[in-house]
Formats: C-alpha cells, sequence, structure tokens
C-alpha cells in the first residue's frame, strides 16, 4: 500500500469533522480537486499547481487556458465557469463594491434568462478587528431609496465584525461587500448577474466612477434580514 492510500477519504472525513481551520492550503486545493478530478491522487496535482503558479491566490486567478499547461489538469477540470458551482478564493486588500444579486426567477425575467446566484464564504483569515458589509437597517424600500438619494451610507449598511472561520450564506436580495484584510474563500452560483449598490464615492484615474444599478438593487434587495447562529461551526447566516 502506497502513502497516499484512502488519502482522498481521511481528507473529506477530517473536512466534516474540522471544517478548513487545520487545512494547509495545499490540502485546501486537493480537497477542491477531489470535486473535479475523480479516483485520482489529487496531492501531486495540487503540488504541481502551487509549483507551477507559486501561490494559491494565483493558482485560483489563472485562466483556464493557464491551468491545462499543468499536467493532470485537463480541460473539465480547468472549465471552472462551465461548472454549476464556481469556487473563488478573494484576498480583499481594500474595500470591495456593495452589492446584491437576484434570484433565477428575477434574473429570468430581466436578465435574458440568466441565473440569480447564491453564495457563501468562508472566512479563511482577516485582520484584527475586520468587518464585512451584510444586510442593512432600512425598514422600507421607501427609507432605503431616501437613505441612497441623501448619501447617508453609514447609516444604511450593516457593518459586523468577522473573525477566522466564520461562515456567512448570502442569499440573493442579501446587500453584501467583503472589506478589506479579509481572505475569503467563496462559493457560488456559476452566475455573473451582479447589481452594485454603492462603491465608497471612488474614481478611476480620469475621475470617473464605476457604474451602480441602483434600481435593480432596490427592487431586489431583501428588507428582511436576520444574522443568526448555526449549529457547527458556530458562525452567521445570513439570509
Amino acid at each position: 500500500m502506497g502513502i497516499h492510500d484512502g488519502h482522498r477519504q481521511r481528507l473529506k472525513d477530517r473536512f466534516k469533522k474540522e471544517g478548513l481551520d487545520n487545512f494547509e492550503k495545499l490540502q485546501v486545493l486537493e480537497l477542491l480537486l477531489f470535486y473535479c478530478i475523480p479516483r485520482v491522487d489529487t496531492n501531486p496535482i495540487a503540488h504541481a499547481l502551487l509549483d507551477y503558479f507559486g501561490s494559491f491566490t494565483a493558482v485560483f486567478e489563472a485562466t483556464p487556458e493557464e491551468l491545462t499547461k499543468v499536467p493532470g489538469i485537463g480541460k473539465n477540470a480547468a472549465a471552472f465557469k462551465d461548472f454549476p458551482q464556481l469556487i473563488k478564493l478573494i484576498d480583499a486588500q481594500s474595500d470591495l463594491s456593495v452589492q446584491v444579486h437576484p434570484d433565477d426567477a428575477y434574473a429570468g425575467v430581466n436578465e435574458n434568462g440568466s441565473l440569480g446566484k447564491t453564495e457563501c464564504w468562508y472566512v479563511l483569515d482577516c485582520d484584527e478587528g475586520a468587518t464585512i458589509i451584510i444586510g442593512h437597517n432600512a425598514s422600507s424600500k421607501e427609507e432605503m431609496a431616501q437613505m441612497v438619494e441623501e448619501n447617508r451610507w453609514n447609516e444604511l449598511l450593516r457593518e459586523v465584525p468577522i473573525h477566522k472561520g466564520d461562515f456567512f450564506q448570502i442569499d440573493p436580495g442579501c446587500l453584501h461587500a467583503i472589506k478589506g484584510g479579509t481572505l475569503i474563500l467563496e462559493t457560488q452560483q456559476s452566475s455573473d448577474v451582479t447589481y452594485r449598490f454603492y462603491d465608497w464615492d471612488r474614481v478611476d484615474k480620469n475621475g470617473n466612477r464605476r457604474e451602480l444599478h441602483i434600481d435593480k438593487a432596490l427592487d431586489v434587495t431583501d428588507l428582511e434580514f436576520t444574522l443568526d447562529p448555526i449549529p457547527a461551526p458556530d458562525a452567521p447566516v445570513a439570509r
């Protein structure tokens, strides 16, 4: 028997029991590859990916064409955009824009038959005192629209502290933004439909602000919002 006999199952069992808290980045990559490449030892492939691209983050930023240059990664394993779900590593050095996603029904009618988007975040690491935006403080769509019109973003947006190991499910209709100093593993529906609600008044080198989608964002934002603990691990869930 080789040293990797039964390795896939042991790693899966450990993940079910412990989550990703004590996993090395190589092991996280191995675990993800299990679901792309069945019945193959993914340990050497994970090593090859890290050796080729130089870092865990660079692996996730690579295009499918670049990934297929690594032995063991075929077109099917590399075609992440064709998967029903996408997995991303987001290393936020600065605050990302405040967004909201529609559900399948709204996107189907308003976005040429596209799917909506549900996603979830697992906090791999974060700076001390890090926060995210999740939800809002408006009691009605009218109040929300007024707060937007009056640029009262600090009052409108709900900012919560986060810690390593926290898990958040971001359902359609939930306002959200990843803030700087946060490393997040994101799993999402394979959909590009995003309504940008606020971008911190940033401008590009030409003095232009990014396009916002206020009307559609107001349409789909859910007024009912809870942040409740789930049994295991103890982490918040957004609905």
